[in-house]
């Protein structure tokens, strides 16, 4: 059984010069709440990492075992990131891990 929210997706995409990152968050039961950060990063790889970082730190996000990561292009089509879904869930797993509470 779910106790906290799960990550489900990430869309990666620029906004005025900068990287924004919109996660889509899903509880329990099934409700889900879509949260916009712009994290300090140059690229996807380190948006994608510094955002899972952060989750972990917050406590109430349990996990993302079904994340899908998109990239926005130019001309706003979508590509699939399987790797930055691992990368995310490498990095939050760490972070977790080293957690002493």
């Amino acid at each position: 059984m779910r106790t906290g929210l799960e990550v489900e997706q990430l869309f990666v995409r620029r906004r005025g010069g900068r990287l924004a990152v919109l996660a889509v968050l899903e509880d329990p039961a099934g409700a889900r709440t879509r949260e916009e950060t712009m994290p300090p990063a140059h690229d996807a790889d380190g948006a994608v990492v510094t955002l899972a970082r952060h989750l972990a730190r917050r406590g109430d996000v349990v996990g993302a075992p079904r994340l899908r990561v998109r990239i926005e292009r130019a001309n706003g089509d979508l590509e699939d990131r399987p790797d930055l879904a691992d990368r995310f869930r490498r990095a939050f797993d760490r972070e977790r891990s080293a957690d002493p509470a």
